[in-house]
């Protein structure tokens, strides 16, 4: 069995769960880049599930069913995540398993939105790097 499909079964018991649109593979993962020392980064993607204590419930459940740290899963929260590493996930990922893949790819339009607002701002050019690294 392929590593994309041992993954994929892992997580299967949360396929049918409303609460959560995606789950998506990213990282050094999603790309060829990764080895057998690697963790996987999985990432979360459940807009319903705005309150912390809902959240613990579904991670206490994937880790009674899943020997995570064994498997080196990470597993991350889109939504918690800061604007930069959404918009990693956003541009470099992989699908374990979806619902609905149009209204995923819907959801991450208003953060690509966002950053193209404030991508200017992340990015320095090399004088500007200079200059602050001048000022230390």
């Amino acid at each position: 069995m392929g590593e994309a499909a041992s993954i994929t079964q892992d997580f299967a018991f949360l396929a049918d769960d409303d609460e959560i649109l995606a789950l998506l593979l990213f990282g050094s993962g999603a790309r060829t880049g990764a080895d057998l020392r690697s963790d996987r980064d999985i990432c979360i993607v459940a807009p319903e599930l705005c309150e912390p204590r809902t959240r613990l419930v579904l991670l206490r459940a994937i880790f009674k069913r899943l020997d995570v740290s064994g498997k080196r899963y990470d597993l991350w929260f889109f939504e918690e995540l800061p604007l930069y590493l959404k918009i990693q996930v956003i541009e470099h990922h992989a699908v374990i398993c979806c619902r609905d893949l149009p209204a995923l790819y819907e959801y991450f339009y208003f953060y690509r939105r966002l950053w193209g607002n404030q991508k200017h701002h992340q990015d320095l050019e090399k004088r500007e790097l200079l200059e602050l690294l001048d000022t230390v």
